[in-house]
């Protein structure tokens, strides 16, 4: 827990550092935290610790906002829509890479500014095939 809340205050601090010249009346309502996937998974559920322990530190609710689809780039146009007044916060990850490359999205990591580092796979991802194809490679 004691992690969590470590976590939750430099979220917030960070995210200070980012808010509009007026940030000693910053914020005045609800931030709204895009989540681009599901709820339940890995990335819904950080985002809910984050969250659940913020407002002490922020002094405002951070509502979640579930919008999966389309590899995460449903939430993610909603978030590129919003004002930039810092009063919507999204998440990106690896997948908007690949939208993006696969021309599933015009989105790009450029249309987004990062704010915070919330976690890195210590883990490779790799992609991978059923064992009865015959690929060694992606060439």
């Amino acid at each position: 827990m004691k992690s969590t809340k470590g976590l939750a205050a430099l979220f917030f601090a960070v995210a200070l550092l980012a808010a509009p010249a007026s940030a000693a009346d910053y914020p005045d309502h609800p931030v709204e935290f895009i989540v681009p996937w599901s709820p339940g998974g890995g990335s819904d559920t950080l985002m809910r610790l984050i969250a659940g322990n913020i407002k002490p530190y922020l002094g405002v609710d951070m509502p979640i906002i579930n919008m999966p689809g389309v590899g995460g780039t449903v939430g993610l146009r909603e978030a590129s829509r919003r004002a930039a007044d810092s009063y919507t916060i999204s998440q990106v990850h690896e997948g908007l890479l690949t939208a993006t490359e696969t021309s599933i999205t015009d989105l790009a990591w450029d249309d987004f500014e990062p704010i915070a580092l919330m976690t890195a796979s210590p883990p490779p991802q790799y992609l991978v095939v059923h064992p009865s194809k015959n690929y060694s490679n992606l060439e």
